[in-house]
């Protein structure tokens, strides 16, 4: 049995709390919470232990589950590191890429497991879409967030892009050769709005589209490739792939063939990517063998996340 405890605040720990709870292999031994009164209520809702410290957590726990990075995110990790401990984290955002490297020479001398939370690529509709990659050359990924006051504590490639980015390079194993990105702040101090594109060595291009103050919530990619377009909408958990055909024409018997679009609709087979995820980071650390969104690729992510950022911040025209 595998001891974790829980760090941090919000619907995001209670979700994993939850899960936690009732996943076999792992024993929830308590968590967190900075805020007294939170924690409170937390002990009160699902009877776990609440700790003093983060210090007296790592006592006795043999991994750490942070869903929600917090301002003491790094120095959290960094402990737990320090500690010998398996961390899952909802994602790698640090405040520099120096922190972020710190990071992976800290997970490699404490020979633990550490994984990068990547809910998109544990989505049903997406890993029914993953048979059907034969080399895409151009994907496009918008993503839709309702206007939430909480969700702008962070810029919005950090905290939404990243994950786009994230699938983006699961998809395509090919060098970076250009990017670009701009960003339009609406209401809050830094981007609301932003967009990148990715030119690959390869040839493929990536576009990717964060909105955080839109009317309704979604995530859909289309993914072209030779021949057909894969479809994913994220959010309704649907795929479908768009192919061409050739059909018998009579009517023209010298060019006596034409083509057909038809749509071709892969089995959706329903799962929590959460419990997924974390059953993942269980497994890994049972085996000894590498998670999917490992602590490197949550490296390679978070590189591109803040070129995009550097971009976008020389100019953010401003209403």
């Amino acid at each position: 049995m595998i001891k974790i405890g829980l760090i941090g605040s919000g619907c995001y720990v209670k979700s994993h709390i939850k899960i936690l709870k009732d996943l076999p292999g792992f024993e929830l031994v308590g968590f967190f919470n900075p805020d007294p009164q939170k924690a409170k209520e937390t002990l009160v809702e699902f009877n776990i232990h609440p700790f003093k410290s983060p210090k007296e957590l790592f006592n006795f726990t043999d991994a750490i589950d942070i869903p929600r990075s917090t301002n003491s995110y790094f120095n959290l990790t960094v402990n737990a590191l320090k500690n010998s401990k398996h961390i899952f984290i909802e994602s790698l955002k640090t405040n520099s890429l120096e922190e972020a490297d710190h990071l992976i020479k800290l997970a490699k001398e404490a020979n633990v497991t550490v994984q990068v939370g990547q809910t998109e690529r544990f989505n049903p509709a997406f890993n029914a879409a993953k048979s059907f990659f034969n080399n895409p050359m151009f994907i496009e990924i918008i993503r839709q967030n309702k206007f939430n006051s909480c969700s702008f504590d962070d810029h919005i490639v950090l905290s939404s892009m990243i994950h786009d980015i994230e699938v983006v390079l699961s998809i395509i194993k090919s060098n970076i050769k250009k990017v670009s990105a701009n960003g339009v702040s609406i209401v809050s101090n830094s981007s609301d709005i932003a967009n990148a594109r990715i030119e690959f060595d390869n040839g493929c291009v990536a576009t990717l589209t964060t909105n955080r103050i839109s009317m309704k919530d979604g995530l859909k990619c289309r993914i072209y490739q030779q021949g057909e377009v894969i479809f994913v909408d994220f959010k309704n958990k649907k795929t479908k792939i768009a192919k061409l055909k050739n059909i018998k024409n009579n009517t023209h018997p010298i060019n006596n063939a034409k083509k057909e679009i038809y749509l071709e609709k892969p089995e959706i087979k329903s799962n929590n990517a959460i419990k997924d995820e974390l059953a993942s980071f269980q497994n890994a650390i049972r085996n000894n063998s590498t998670p999917l969104g490992n602590i490197e690729d949550g490296n390679k992510a978070l590189y591109l996340a803040h070129k995009i950022l550097e971009m976008i911040n020389r100019t953010v025209p401003r209403f």
